[in-house]
């Protein structure tokens, strides 16, 4: 009895020392192996399985293997290239994004996407494999590290801009815009920072413009992130404010001095990077009697459609409702038509347009000429000078009347917009 308690605290005290005397290799598969590495070629490595070291000598084709634990205590991660500095190494261009999916009953799940139909979608999570999942009970499917770009700074200095497309405890790998995707080593990395802006042909990252949402007095289509609003201020009479409730919603109003009070109301989506659609709503009542000592009261419904990004865009809008003012009710004839855009032609300087064609009956400027209804054109431009929390426009509202009156530059504007809400963490 008692040599077999003096053998099992021999083997008790001497197990852990023959285990950490093996090799432990890490398959990326996630299988694990505890043998003797006997040798590592360019592309495989031999090793001896631990209990079998009269048996066969095994190979594994080195693309295969994650790393190696030593028995000395050193450790080796295997990549394509050792360099990272040079561009890191180059991932497979099949290399899929991964995702997060939601259902209506709370269930979450992460994996890739295999394939995207209409009424459903196969999903291959990391636990549970490959599911069939019908797009009714889908409560989000969002990229699991999103579609922002971030630059991954590097301990030598270099820096790689792309959008991240899935994580390990090892490697990073980027999707970028010139090399395609890139796997980095998580040793050779300092830092990971997002983007929210654009970055300019010199290479420098300009802030997020803060008022992409808005040309002189009218929003584009491209959606408000949830918490994000803006205050705008125009001619110092006009105050108006914007929030979005959701990243797809916005609720806003305003006071235009004296004369009236308004309310708005916007949903919008992102059909892609380039393209945004939207709609809503506005209405709006005069303080005080302005026509014939009766109020004047105005519903507008609109639709949008905008082509561009945060920096460069083009929005057409149309829009249709109805006025009242002395107890009665006109529905218009005509729609609304609107056609504005903006360039962005440095970090801190974007040229704005907006111009309308207004349905009017008549001759509203008295230039002596007899018509019905039809469409005047107003058109207004100038620049806009950017800060990273608002912005300061300057601009001129011309119509053909005044060009006929030798007024050729046009009625000066000038307004502001400063944001609130979710702050703007931009770079530079």
């Amino acid at each position: 009895m008692k040599k077999q308690i003096f053998y099992f605290c021999l083997a008790a005290v001497l197990f852990p020392v023959l285990v950490k005397a093996q090799d432990t290799i890490y398959h990326k598969n996630s299988s694990i192996i505890i043998g003797k590495v006997i040798e590592i070629s360019a592309d495989e490595i031999k090793y001896e399985r631990a209990g079998m070291a009269d048996g066969p000598i095994f190979v594994e084709k080195k693309k295969d293997i994650l790393s190696i634990n030593y028995s000395n205590g050193t450790k080796e991660i295997f990549i394509a290239t050792p360099e990272i500095v040079k561009a890191a190494a180059t991932a497979k261009d099949n290399v899929k994004a991964r995702y997060v999916l939601t259902l209506t009953d709370a269930t979450k799940l992460k994996g890739y996407l295999k394939k995207e139909g209409n009424k459903e979608v196969i999903f291959v999570d990391d636990n549970i494999g490959e599911q069939t999942i019908n797009r009714n009970i889908i409560a989000s499917l969002e990229r699991e590290y999103g579609n922002e770009d971030w630059i991954i700074g590097l301990k030598d200095g270099s820096k790689i801009s792309g959008k991240i497309l899935s994580k390990t405890e090892y490697e990073t790998i980027v999707q970028t815009k010139n090399f395609g995707n890139l796997k980095i080593n998580n040793e050779k990395i300092r830092s990971i920072d997002p983007i929210d802006g654009t970055i300019a042909k010199t290479g420098k990252v300009w802030f997020k413009n803060p008022t992409y949402g808005l040309y002189y007095l009218t929003p584009t289509a491209i959606p408000q992130k949830k918490g994000d609003g803006y205050y705008h201020n125009y001619y110092g009479l006009g105050n108006e404010f914007s929030y979005a409730i959701t990243d797809h919603a916005t609720v806003g109003g305003g006071l235009t001095g004296p004369l009236g009070v308004y309310l708005t109301a916007k949903v919008s989506t992102s059909v892609n990077e380039y393209a945004h659609v939207g709609g809503g709503v506005f209405i709006g009542n005069s303080i005080f009697p302005i026509i014939r000592n009766s109020n004047f009261g105005l519903a507008l419904g609109y639709c949008s459609f905008t082509v561009g990004n945060y920096d460069h865009n083009l929005t057409t809008t149309v829009c249709y409702g109805f006025m009242n003012s002395q107890s009665n009710t006109d529905v218009m004839n005509q729609p609304l038509m609107q056609l504005s855009g903006t360039v962005r032609v440095s970090k801190k300087l974007a040229i704005v347009s907006e111009n309308w064609l207004v349905p009017v009956s008549g001759d509203p400027f008295n230039r002596g000429f007899k018509s019905d209804s039809h469409y005047e054109p107003f058109i207004s431009y100038g620049c806009r000078i950017l800060n990273r929390r608002g912005s300061f426009d300057i601009g001129f509202l011309n119509t053909p009347a005044l060009w006929e009156n030798q007024f050729l530059v046009g009625m000066p504007y000038i307004g502001f917009v400063t944001r609130f809400g979710k702050p703007n963490d931009d770079d530079e």
